[in-house]
């Protein structure tokens, strides 16, 4: 990004906020097109230029899911998911579903970054409050994932692990859980969806549907969204975030804000297959106002960039 053109846009970005009232329309057609990455050369821009705080502005001047929506995009990615970590298990309660999608579908590198944040933002360990707010299987299956060192295999060893996940689970009465954990939470997210396309092909039945079968709770939630391809696991959220009467909005916020970055473009494709229509479609009918607006401009932008 031109140094002239980082100018531009923050100085755009005041305009659009200073004196009475806020030019909302302004506000989308700056921010939506920009990738995380010129969004936070922008930001620091902003900031040091009008010795102002860029999200502090956006607080003040908007409000309800825009502002959410806005702020979401500002931040840098593995910061914003650092601090959607920290809200799931800050405070009475944890948000078991958060801690999953967050950590189970990332892959070992996102996950360095987000705990290098989380420690940065919190001064807090990510491993350690993961530990202390989960138990059993659940938590050896989040542990083991985060410590970011999984593994790397061969087709051999794919056949292999099909076989010990079959002998574990659909060939024996009871469920081994722990092997499931072992095997799907030591291996890289790439070996997990040749074993997840290996199993359908040698037992006729997806590996995600065996795990919902075989055993319940957090820990079927977790190994579910290690071995299910994210482009399905992704349309599948998506979608219940906006089906139905209402609109679960932060979740719907929180996988634009991220997706957008990593693999919009595969969810997308993917969620045409499942649901017979784009996601800005979709988003298009179930949200309105600057909010709509801002979450299609966004989606418009990264679809253009594919």
């Amino acid at each position: 990004m031109a140094e002239d053109r980082i100018d531009a846009t923050a100085d755009a970005l005041r305009e659009a906020m200073k004196g009475w009232g806020t030019d909302e329309d302004r506000l989308i057609g700056v921010i939506a097109p920009l990738t995380n990455e010129e969004m936070q050369v922008v930001r620091a821009c902003y900031n040091e230029k009008f010795s102002r705080c860029l999200i502090t502005d956006i607080k003040s001047e908007c409000s309800g899911d825009f502002e959410d929506d806005l702020v979401a995009l500002i931040r840098y990615v593995p910061e914003f998911e650092a601090m959607v970590l920290r809200k799931a298990m800050k405070g009475m309660g944890t948000d078991e579903e958060i801690l999953v999608e967050m950590i189970c579908t990332r892959s070992d590198e996102q996950l360095a970054k987000i705990k290098s944040e989380y420690q940065r933002k919190f001064d807090r360990n990510l491993v350690a409050d993961v530990e202390s707010e989960t138990k059993g299987k659940f938590k050896a299956c989040l542990s083991n994932v985060l410590q970011g060192n999984r593994v790397d295999v061969g087709e051999g060893e794919i056949d292999d692990a099909v076989a010990e996940l079959y002998a574990a689970g659909e060939g024996k009465w009871g469920t081994d859980e722990s092997k499931f954990v072992k095997l799907l939470s030591g291996y890289k997210p790439c070996c997990n969806n040749k074993i997840y396309h290996a199993y359908a092909a040698k037992h006729g039945r997806a590996l995600d549907d065996v795990i919902s079968s075989e055993m319940g709770g957090d820990l079927k939630d977790a190994l579910k969204a290690l071995v299910t391809p994210p482009e399905v696991y992704f349309s599948k959220k998506l979608y219940k975030s906006m089906k139905g009467v209402g609109t679960d909005d932060e979740t719907l916020i929180r996988l634009i804000a991220t997706l957008k970055e990593w693999n919009f473009n595969n969810v997308n494709d993917r969620f045409v297959t499942d649901y017979k229509q784009s996601v800005s479609r979709f988003v298009d009918d179930d949200c309105k106002g600057d909010y709509k607006k801002l979450l299609c401009a966004t989606l418009d932008a990264v679809v253009a960039r594919k």
